[in-house]
C-alpha cells in the first residue's frame, strides 16, 4: 500500500528517496506499508501509522542516554547497563508525562536538560530544609515551578 499526503503550506516536505523526486512530488510525503492482513487499506493505515516510530526511541537511547555504549566486558554487565537505561528513560517519559504535561508534544531529554534538570540556581540550608533558590531572570522559571507543584 503507498500513500501519498499532501505537504501542508509551510511545512517542509520529508526527505525521499530518489524514486519520488521531482518538481510535481515535492508537494507530497509519501509513505509505504508492506503486510499480509486482509484488513481494508484506510484500516491497515490507522494500525500501522505510528508503528514506524521505534526508530525514534532507538535514536533517543542513544542521543540521550548513551544506550549505544558497551560499559563492560560481559554480556550481563551490559545487559544490566541496558536495564538501568531503560528504567530511566522511562522515568523520564514519567516526568514529561506527568509533571511536564508534555503528553501530546515529543521532547527528546536534551530538551528537558536544558530547561528542567540543568537548574541555574543556589541550594542552601534554612532551618534544616532545603530550598533552591532560583534566580528570577531564568527563563523557565514558572514551568519548572508548575512541574514542581504537580509532583509535590
Amino acid at each position: 500500500m503507498v500513500i501519498r499526503q499532501e505537504v501542508r503550506d509551510g511545512e517542509k516536505p520529508r526527505k525521499k528517496l530518489s524514486l519520488f523526486q521531482g518538481y510535481e512530488e515535492e508537494r507530497y510525503n509519501w509513505q509505504v506499508i508492506v503486510t499480509n492482513s486482509v484488513m481494508m487499506a484506510s484500516d491497515v493505515w490507522h494500525f500501522y501509522n505510528q508503528r514506524a516510530c521505534c526508530e525514534n526511541f532507538i535514536k533517543e537511547g542513544m542521543y540521550g542516554f548513551g544506550l549505544d555504549n558497551n560499559v563492560c566486558k560481559s554480556f550481563e554487565g551490559n545487559a544490566l547497563w541496558f536495564e538501568m537505561v531503560m528504567f530511566a528513560y522511562n522515568l523520564l517519559n514519567w516526568f514529561k508525562e506527568e509533571g511536564l504535561k508534555l503528553k501530546d508534544r515529543k521532547r527528546f531529554v536534551s530538551w528537558v536538560r536544558e530547561r528542567v534538570l540543568l537548574i541555574p540556581g543556589k541550594l542552601v540550608s534554612s532551618g534544616r530544609k532545603l530550598i533552591l533558590k532560583l534566580p528570577r531572570d531564568w527563563p523557565f522559571r514558572e514551568s519548572y515551578l508548575e512541574a514542581e507543584a504537580r509532583l509535590g
